[in-house]
């Protein structure tokens, strides 16, 4: 669970300890819950008296990796978002040269049969495993309804001069 819980403790990087943050702070660790704030500030308010805190916050509960917040200062807002990152042990082929020329029905077909069996996901293990599950019969769809190379002779038209101009710039 993430978001701005306006619940404030040192733990997770505030500048002040809150009675509710308190309260969290003991209730995540009779439940074996992690919580995770970022290091700069979520809120920065417009009024110059007022100081910058740690609102947004990360809980966790038999997650194996820790999670990362971090700021993000790209939008405007007296409330900052944040970015949640967490390892990922699992990633995707890359696809063939020629993704225009796949057949859809094909790779439809191939995705109906591949896809994981397993929805039992209760624990960071087993979505890792239907990740990577996931993962492989993408992949497997993709090169089974993709050509291995591009054709020599392109099917499609040139492009006019003005846009190759324009591309070229």
């Amino acid at each position: 669970m993430a978001g701005d819980l306006n619940v404030k403790h040192v733990g997770w990087n505030s500048r002040l300890i809150t009675k509710r943050g308190t309260l969290l702070r003991e209730y995540s660790g009779k439940n074996s819950s992690l919580i995770y704030g970022p290091n700069t500030p979520t809120t920065v308010p417009y009024n110059p008296s007022a100081t910058p805190d740690v609102l947004d916050i990360a809980i966790t509960k038999d997650l194996v990796s820790p999670v990362y917040p971090t700021t993000c200062s790209a939008l405007s807002s007296d409330h900052l978002p944040i970015l949640i990152d967490t390892q990922c042990r699992s990633s995707f082929l890359n696809p063939p040269d020629c993704p225009d020329l796949t057949d859809w029905p094909k790779f439809q077909a191939s995705m109906e049969i591949g896809l994981p069996s397993n929805r039992d996901l209760t624990n960071e293990v087993a979505i890792d495993a239907c990740v990577k599950e996931l993962s492989s019969a993408i992949s497997k769809a993709w090169a089974d309804s993709s050509p291995k190379c591009c054709p020599r002779g392109d099917p499609r038209p040139p492009l006019p001069a003005h846009i190759q101009d324009e591309l070229h710039l």
